[in-house]
């Protein structure tokens, strides 16, 4: 049944970005993030590979299907844009929380930057991926 279902990738790549924050807000409770400090950089590398998968499936649902030639260096560049905005969402996000509840979800100006960095080379290295693949597939199909 899924798999004649056109949104199936949409809640599946989004979906796993809810098991992802759920993960981060129980490591959070444990404290793991204080114990483990390499955990929130791996935790936000994971978040930007994730959101770029899901702006690449939004993007490839909803796009205009007239539009049959898209140039890759475009589509690379929105994916770690639009990634990348989502990731300073996500540091006002946190910021807001911190402000209203007095939590500390962010420590200092580095983490947030660290946070920002790991945000987008996990989408690059989405992209790298995605492009990658993509080649491959086009050099198997015209052999």
């Amino acid at each position: 049944m899924l798999e004649n279902w056109k949104y199936r990738k949409i809640i599946i790549s989004f979906f796993s970005l809810v098991i992802l924050y759920g993960l981060s807000w129980y490591a959070d409770r444990l404290e793991l993030f204080d114990e483990f400090i390499w955990m929130s950089p791996v935790f936000h590398l994971s978040g930007g590979f994730l959101v770029a998968y899901f702006v690449l499936v939004l993007y490839k649902t909803f796009r205009d299907k007239r539009a049959t030639i898209e140039p890759k260096t475009l589509l690379f560049i929105f994916i770690i844009a639009t990634t990348t905005l989502i990731g300073v969402f996500w540091e006002f996000y946190e910021y807001l929380i911190d402000h209203f509840l007095t939590t500390d979800y962010q420590t200092t100006i580095e983490d947030t930057l660290l946070d920002l960095f790991m945000d987008i080379a996990g989408s690059i290295l989405f992209c790298l991926f995605y492009f990658a693949k993509s080649r491959l597939k086009l050099t198997e199909s015209s052999k």
